[in-house]
C-alpha cells in the first residue's frame, strides 16, 4: 500500500485487482502509519489514521486509490474516500498497533472499537506478538547455533539442551562441551 500511496507500485503490475473485494495495507510516512482499504467493487476506499483524517488526507486518498485502479484499467467515475469512526491514538509511538488492531476488526467484520488507555494498547501489543508465535511455524526441531533441522534417528545424541533457555542445539555447533555438565548456550551464559 505504501508503494500505491508513493506511486511506486511497479511490483503489483501482475495484480488483478478486479478479482478482490478488498485490498488493505499500511502506508507509513514520516514515521506514521495510516491505513488504506480498497473496496473496487464498491467504488470507495477507507482512509485511517490513527489520529484521525484530514479532509486533504481524504482527497490524496481518494485521488491515489483512483489512480491506482485506472493504471489497473478500472474505469471508476464516482471514486469516493472516507473514513469511519474508530478510537483515536493517544501516544506518538502505537500508530502500528491502532493499524493492526483495526485492520483485524474490519476483515472479520467487527465493529471497530478497543481501549486505549497505554495497559490496553500494551496488552495488544502483547496479544499481537503471541499470534505471531502462535501462526509461525514450529522451529522447535532447528538448531539454534546453525539454525539446520535434524531428523535423523541415529543423530539424536548430537543435541544438547541449553539448561537455562530449554533451546537445543547440535553438540559440534556448540563446541562439543561436555554432556554431563550443565550446559549454558552462547546466549544464557
Amino acid at each position: 500500500m505504501t508503494n500505491i500511496w508513493n506511486d511506486t507500485s511497479r511490483e503489483m503490475r501482475r495484480l488483478d485487482v478486479s478479482e478482490w473485494e478488498t485490498l488493505i495495507g499500511a502506508v507509513c510516512k514520516d514515521r506514521h502509519w495510516t491505513l488504506i482499504v480498497i473496496y473496487p467493487r464498491q467504488g470507495k476506499a477507507l482512509y485511517i489514521d490513527p489520529f484521525g483524517a484530514t479532509s486533504g488526507q481524504l482527497m490524496q486518498c481518494r485521488d491515489k486509490t483512483r489512480a491506482f485502479l485506472r493504471r489497473k484499467n478500472i474505469n471508476i467515475s464516482r471514486w469516493k474516500c472516507e473514513t469511519i469512526s474508530h478510537p483515536r491514538q493517544q501516544d506518538s509511538t502505537s500508530c502500528g498497533v491502532f493499524v493492526c488492531k483495526i485492520a483485524e476488526q474490519l476483515l472479520l467484520g467487527q465493529q471497530v472499537v478497543f481501549q486505549t488507555e497505554k495497559a490496553a494498547i500494551d496488552l495488544i501489543r502483547l496479544e499481537m506478538a503471541q499470534k505471531l508465535i502462535d501462526e509461525s511455524d514450529d522451529l522447535m526441531d532447528l538448531c539454534h547455533a546453525c539454525g539446520d533441522r535434524d531428523t535423523s534417528e541415529a543423530l539424536v545424541d548430537d543435541w544438547i539442551e541449553c539448561t537455562t533457555c530449554q533451546r537445543w542445539f547440535h553438540w559440534v555447533c556448540v563446541g562439543k562441551p561436555n554432556t554431563e555438565a550443565v550446559f549454558l548456550c552462547p546466549a544464557c551464559q
